[in-house]
């Protein structure tokens, strides 16, 4: 685009001038350059428009509508490029390319079937039995989440004799599967957390909304006081967006 194209001049400048380094990088919208045609069609989709009505592809603010025209992309290069389509838009910035990968270098992957990141939870000392890492099935799990699964089953089980006038073996099966299940993956801090959030609110009469569950749909109503569920299995539409 003619436009960018002037913008990157003077970022060039800029970027010599207070010696900064220059990245290299690609807006993308869609994988491949065929899927253009479709990325158009579903902005036709999302504006209401139809896919006759003549586009305007030149560069616009968003917020401004012309008469007779649809919103539009300017060309098929909004894909996402290859090293070597990379290093062909940019044939005169190549340290760009590696300012980039400089920046890849530095990103720090985590193993998120393993590293968790919530807020610490701190447990009262009576429930902080494990000292060691454990293997459940194929997650490890770490002392310290082993520990606020102790004192999840606690209030699980103090809030259970509350809810329930009968504890029946169906109950005790379905809460030692849901107990399990957060313990395996590492999970009891979150429960912790989201039940002393929803709490909180109680106590302050705060609206709480339904609490939308994938698993466990029997124990989180126990732990936070929260009377209504949405099963996982629920559809959600809705217009606009």
């Amino acid at each position: 685009m003619a436009d960018q194209d002037k913008v990157n001049q003077v970022l060039i400048k800029f970027a010599r001038k207070y010696k900064v380094k220059i990245i290299a990088s690609n807006d993308s919208h869609y994988v491949e350059q065929d899927d253009f045609n479709a990325h158009d069609i579903l902005l036709c989709i999302n504006t209401g428009e139809k896919i006759s009505t003549p586009a305007l592809r030149d560069f616009n603010d968003d917020d401004i509508n012309v008469k007779d025209k649809r919103f539009a992309f300017p060309n098929d290069q909004f894909y996402f490029k290859t090293t070597e389509e990379m290093g062909k838009v940019f044939h005169d910035l190549p340290e760009a390319l590696d300012n980039t990968n400089e920046v890849v270098d530095k990103i720090e992957v985590l193993n998120l079937t393993r590293d968790i990141l919530l807020p610490n939870f701190p447990v009262e000392k009576r429930f902080q039995v494990h000292t060691k890492e454990e293997t459940i099935g194929k997650y490890k799990v770490s002392a310290e989440s082993q520990n606020q699964w102790e004192y999840l089953k606690h209030i699980t089980y103090e809030g259970a004799a509350k809810r329930y006038t009968v504890l029946t073996d169906e109950i005790k099966e379905r809460l030692e599967f849901e107990l399990f299940t957060i313990k395996m993956m590492g999970f009891a801090g979150y429960f912790l957390i989201v039940g002393d959030f929803i709490d909180a609110g109680r106590k302050k009469d705060v609206f709480i909304g339904p609490v939308v569950v994938q698993q466990p749909d029997l124990l989180l109503p126990i732990v936070s006081a929260s009377q209504i569920l949405i099963p996982s299995n629920t559809i959600y539409c809705s217009k606009g967006s």
